[in-house]
């Protein structure tokens, strides 16, 4: 079983290209149960600038790129960026990689630190601010890989 810390230098990227799981640089190698599976290299995958006040975004998972589930999301923030209130037809999971952020749902506010996950339920309305000093990194992971990203309330 990989470490945590391993599986997020996967997700970050720390070979080129699209990969064969157990295999090497784009290889069709059969894993040891012999399957296959895509690898996404977060290198790969554009880093979308959305403006002053909005944190970076890395699409890395969704329909285009194989996905027939989900869609993975990163958002890297530094102290003042928002992501402004929305809503999503299907649940999100967010999980805090680094730093700590505020996350609001349905008027509930809390602080999420590294290593925590919120479930954010259909329809409900949420957004998630950062204001301390250290970056913060949060994962989001939602249910349908045709997400759309960019509409707020």
């Amino acid at each position: 079983m990989r470490s945590f810390a391993s599986a997020w230098s996967v997700i970050q990227g720390s070979d080129a290209g699209y990969a064969r799981f157990y295999g090497t640089d784009n290889d069709a190698t059969a894993g040891c149960d012999g399957g296959f599976m895509s690898i996404v290299q977060g290198e790969d995958r554009p880093v979308l600038e959305r403006g002053p006040g909005l944190p970076t975004l890395q699409r890395l998972v969704d329909r285009a790129n194989g996905s027939d589930s989900i869609t993975v999301l990163i958002n890297h923030f530094t102290r003042g960026e928002t992501v402004p209130a929305h809503t999503h037809h299907v649940e999100e999971v967010l999980l805090v990689i680094a730093g700590e952020c505020t996350v609001n749902v349905d008027g509930r506010q809390k602080t999420a630190r590294a290593g925590d996950v919120v479930i954010v339920q259909p329809q409900a309305d949420h957004s998630i601010s950062h204001h301390c000093d250290e970056p913060c990194t949060v994962l989001a992971v939602l249910g349908s890989p045709d997400v759309q990203i960019g509409a707020t309330k």
